[in-house]
């Protein structure tokens, strides 16, 4: 499916990739979570001198790596 406008155009407050519910990620396959925790760290390097961002986005990045790394014990 193209999720391009037909004219090209692109609206930055549009998400490129969206970051699903953190109650929605028990259901993310492994490759999702990993995924998931690269675009969190972009994220993280991006906005990192903002003290607002990093709070949310540290302990994120630390539970998605809590969850690959459950599953892949398992």
């Amino acid at each position: 499916m193209n999720d391009e406008r037909p004219d090209g155009e692109r609206f930055v407050d549009e998400a490129e990739k969206p970051i699903p519910p953190r109650d929605t990620w028990d259901e993310l396959t492994t490759n999702q979570l990993i995924d998931l925790k690269l675009l969190m760290e972009e994220k993280l390097w991006a906005f990192g001198k903002n003290p607002t961002i990093t709070r949310v986005l540290r302990p994120a990045v630390a539970q998605l790596e809590q969850m690959i790394a459950a599953r892949s014990i398992s």
